[in-house]
Order: structure tokens, then sequence, then C-alpha cells
């Protein structure tokens, strides 16, 4: 099955017309030390004795933007597989990130049963991670695990005092952060609070 993620399309074309850039100036720089680089080398072809750049290699290769293939042994229709294929990919790829976003490893606990309880937060923060990237994509927001930590930790309560009695002040709302909270279904903190 052959499929097309426009995304990834758009990702392919905007890094190739940006590699084709640098190749272009580097080229006029010192063309013999490209031959090496294998992003480079598949662009370029050996003409009179120079390297230049192939255009119609660059062209063909667009032909591949966004394209990948599914090999199955299945019989659902094709739209059931990508789908099955998407899932498991992300699957893969949460399990594969586990260790980075939650820090699941090094586990140092004395007990099985400590372990098993480490292994079983992570986990739930796994899922509460996909559900609220879920959520934010349903409302048309796509950001990354680094930039929702980034603008949720640039949220800070400070604590003021002011004719003797104490107020917590929240700073504003950083990118995707106030986003985060309405995904959630969470009342975002108010901007000042008696204490």
């Amino acid at each position: 099955i052959i499929c097309l993620n426009p995304e990834e399309e758009k990702r392919d074309r905007e890094m190739r017309e940006q590699l084709v850039l640098d190749l272009e100036s580097k080229l006029n720089v010192s063309p013999s030390a490209l031959i090496g680089n294998s992003g480079y080398k598949k662009y370029l072809t050996l003409k009179k004795g120079s390297i230049i750049l192939d255009k119609k290699k660059v062209e063909d290769d667009s032909r591949f933007d966004g394209k990948f293939i599914l090999t199955t042994n299945t019989e659902l229709d094709a739209g059931e597989i990508a789908t099955t294929y998407k899932n498991l990919l992300q699957v893969e790829q949460a399990f594969r990130g586990l260790k980075d976003i939650l820090a699941t490893r090094p586990i140092y606990h004395q007990t099985a049963e400590n372990t098993k309880g480490h292994v079983f937060c992570s986990y739930l923060a796994l899922m509460l991670v996909i559900e609220l990237r879920r959520r934010l994509k349903e409302k048309g927001d796509i950001p990354s695990w680094p930039e929702i930590i980034r603008d949720l930790r640039a949220l800070q309560a400070i604590k003021l005092e002011l004719d003797g009695k104490a107020f917590l002040l929240r700073t504003d709302f950083e990118g995707v952060a106030h986003r985060c909270f309405m995904a959630a279904g969470v009342k975002p903190p108010p901007v000042i609070t008696q204490m």
C-alpha cells in the first residue's frame, strides 16, 4: 500500500530545498569535500572533471516526498491498514520516548513492588501525555512534548505581600500553556489569588 503524509511531504520538500541551497553555496567553495557527504552526494554528478548539481536527481527525489509503503498479509482495506500501522507507530514511539520523557530508567528501587510502582506511574504519565496531545491535536494544535513542557514550566506562581496580605501572582501564559489547560479541561489558575 502506497501512502502519502502531506505534513511529511511538506517537510521533505523544505529540507531538500534547504539542502540544495546549502549545496549550491558549498559547490562554489570546495566541491571535492562534498563527495563524501551522503546527504549531498545523491544530488551530485561528475561531468567533464567537474562536480555539478544534477537538477534531474533533485527532481526525481521529489517524487518520494511524504510517501511510504506499508506491506501486510492481512485482509483489511487500505484505510484500516494505514490507521493500524499509524497506531502501532505511535505506541512504538511512545515506548521509545518513555525513558526520555518520563525518566523511567535507571530504577534504583530495593524491592520489586517499588519497581512495579515506578513503572506503573511512568506508564500512567505516558498515557496522560498521549491523551493531552490527542486533545490538543483535535483542537488543531500539534506541539511537541518538549514545547509543552517548556511552556508549562514557564508558568510560575510568585508570592507577594501587600499591606500585610499574602498573594500569589501568576505569570503570563507562554506558547501552548493556556491551550494545554483548556484541552485537559482544567480551569487555568487566576492571575492573582489571595492566600
